[in-house]
């Protein structure tokens, strides 16, 4: 019997909760798709077979890339005026 492992990619909830802010202002569109935002598991490797000598080699570097992203993303500012607020300004200056 063998083991087989995969890798995915699962975002930080901060992440997925300002893209489904910046679609609601962009789109204009309520709660459409917000419960599956918050779960999204994106498969980077299908599934591979791996050996148990060198399981923890690849627990180690996989954590290792996770200390260093965690924590990297930046705070995006995002402003609910609307779409109107942005043609009035976009007037103003033409």
């Amino acid at each position: 019997m063998s083991t087989r492992y995969g890798i995915s990619l699962i975002p930080d909830p901060a992440f997925t909760q300002r893209v489904y802010r910046a679609r609601q202002l962009i789109c204009g569109q309520y709660a459409c798709w917000a419960a599956e935002m918050h779960m999204l598991h994106l498969p980077l490797i299908q599934y591979f077979e791996c050996q148990e000598n060198v399981l923890s080699t690849l627990i180690s570097i996989l954590e290792s890339v996770s200390n260093r992203t965690v924590g990297q993303n930046e705070p995006i500012s995002l402003f609910s005026e609307g779409v109107s607020h942005f043609l009035t300004i976009q007037e103003k200056y033409t």
